[in-house]
């Protein structure tokens, strides 16, 4: 439940009465709860946000994407509209681009919207790769230089900087979670199951960093640009015609290749370990023929895509345990099944790169 002086708080910076109801809809690295009937708003139902305050740059990572929604809207409306907070408290700290700081807890209140979760069908599936392809023409068309000041240097998003190219980060490693995996092992079901995978991890580290050497001409810095670096099924809602109504988690968005959003993409809508490979196949080759116009067209995308795809699942499990290193989420979310789907896509490589290859779109 909300804390009540936390609530006390967010009404009264944002002008609101006392909501009808208070819904907690998320539960995760950040809480979200649906406000209803928020009668001084202009808006009936509003999603408040609360995220952990682990540094400057979570202030930073909220301003620019303040910046980046204002940027996009005019070309791309399923975003969420961030809510300025009206009044200041003596006992928060008040951005009026649209934040509010309570001890170590940052709020941000977006605009409602009505949707439905991803329910794992081909129209869905069809329509999120249409939506993905006009978010990320509208984020290749924000100048980079306009946000400098709030976002991490391209290096920084597991890449280095290498004679113009791109290069995996030698300081990409489990190894420095090693003490904090061995002390809570016994308790922690995700840290043991990291452990027990640790060799395998490394090995895929190193793999991807020799791979992405050998390809190294692929991986041209002037083809950065800014990415969404969150886009799984989660962070989309549907409409009831299954188009995308909104996506979510836009203080994520930061430099990279955009080929690291559509591995990310694929890998999240199409692969499960629980699935058959027949069903990834399927999912892959649909949700890349609704995004074909976006796959780039001066480098082999068919070389990049499964290693991207692995990528994601290692920043993923990687990102969970630095959180839960920070303090900021000790639970790390879905770290187990994301170690299942990366042994997954593994275990099934040959036939996976096979059917990438054969895929003329």
């Amino acid at each position: 439940m909300l804390d009540a002086n936390l609530l006390h708080t967010i009404l009264g910076a944002y002008g609101l009465n006392q909501p009808t109801s208070i819904e907690q809809i998320h539960n995760g690295t950040n809480r979200v709860y649906r406000f209803d009937d928020t009668e001084a708003s202009s808006h009936q139902r509003l999603a408040v946000k609360i995220s952990k305050l682990s540094s400057e740059r979570s202030v930073a990572s909220k301003h620019a994407e303040k910046l980046i929604l204002d940027l996009i809207r005019p070309t791309f409306t399923c975003i969420p509209e961030l809510i300025k907070p009206r009044n200041k408290s003596a006992q928060t700290t008040h951005y009026s681009w649209g934040l509010l700081c309570n001890n170590d807890n940052l709020v941000s209140v977006y605009q409602w919207t009505p949707s439905q979760p991803y329910r794992g069908l081909d129209l869905q599936l069809k329509q999120a790769g249409k939506t993905f392809t006009k978010l990320q023409q509208a984020l290749s068309s924000i100048d980079i230089a306009d946000l400098q000041t709030y976002l991490q240097q391209p290096a920084q998003q597991r890449f280095r900087l290498a004679d113009k190219s791109l290069a995996l980060d030698d300081n990409f490693t489990f190894v420095v979670f090693d003490k904090f995996i061995d002390k809570n092992k016994s308790t922690s079901p995700a840290c043991s199951m990291v452990r027990d995978n640790c060799n395998f991890l490394e090995k895929e580290i190193v793999a991807l960093r020799n791979l992405f050497e050998k390809q190294k001409n692929l991986l041209d810095t002037n083809n950065l640009s800014l990415v969404h670096l969150e886009l799984f099924p989660s962070n989309f809602g549907f409409n009831e015609d299954h188009t995308v109504a909104v996506i979510y988690d836009f203080d994520s968005v930061n430099y990279g290749l955009p080929l690291q959003d559509t591995g990310w993409l694929c890998a999240t809508f199409c692969v499960d370990y629980r699935k058959s490979l027949h069903k990834v196949t399927k999912d892959l080759t649909t949700l890349l023929s609704a995004i074909q116009t976006h796959l780039p067209t001066d480098v082999d995308w068919h070389d990049l895509l499964l290693p991207f795809m692995r990528l994601g699942y290692l920043d993923a499990i990687y990102r969970k345990l630095q959180r839960a290193y920070d303090g900021v989420d000790t639970r790390m979310g879905f770290v187990k099944e994301d170690i299942l789907c990366l042994r997954w896509l593994r275990q099934h490589d040959q036939q996976l790169t096979s059917h990438i290859q054969q895929i003329r779109l």
